[in-house]
């Protein structure tokens, strides 16, 4: 159902999207980056990874195949232009890391961060995202940042929350969960 509707997105953001894949969203590019993979008919492919949870963009299927709508998204626009894409899939933190490192050429959905900007390339963005604090219905004195302040705060590790926490001194004692699902 993804692979349905990406391809018609894709005709309208494939342009934006190949960009990304093509030229950046990668630290380094590796020698092996488009090596062409005899059991794909000859066509160049792209290794990329995809987080295990983090529905509805990228996330491991009843099948053990990483899906969401990123990932069909990379996998329509490289199938436009003659390639293929391979999929490691792991937490986040793991997956970042293997971009850091190249063993990866590129992710579907990174977020921009400063921290970020000296690791990967980055193009346009396809979609904008924005952060929000969750809390307890028992807790209704959490309404702003500065109400956490003395307060255990949860955030997946290596995401773009936990490096905007950690960017200045805030008074909170910061917890990191492999995913989001994790307690």
């Amino acid at each position: 159902m993804w692979r349905k509707h990406c391809r018609k997105a894709s005709e309208f953001i494939l342009g934006c999207v190949a960009f990304v894949l093509v030229s950046g969203v990668v630290a380094i590019t590796p020698p092996s980056f488009g090596a062409v993979d005899s059991a794909s008919g000859g066509r160049p492919t792209l290794r990329s990874a995809a987080e295990i949870n983090y529905a509805p963009f990228s996330f491991v299927d009843e099948h053990g195949r990483a899906a969401g709508f990123s990932v069909e998204l990379m996998r329509a626009a490289l199938d436009a232009m003659g390639w293929d894409v391979t999929f490691r899939t792991s937490p986040w933190a793991e997956v970042r890391g293997w971009l850091e490192r190249g063993k990866i050429d590129a992710l579907p959905l990174v977020g921009r961060t400063p921290e970020r900007e000296a690791l990967f390339d980055f193009t346009v963005p396809y979609m904008s995202l924005h952060g929000a604090i969750v809390v307890r219905d028992s807790e209704a004195d959490i309404s702003d940042l500065g109400d956490l302040r003395g307060r255990n705060v949860a955030v997946m590790k290596g995401d773009n929350a936990e490096e905007f926490l950690r960017r200045k001194e805030r008074g909170m004692t910061i917890h990191t969960t492999p995913t989001f699902e994790a307690p």
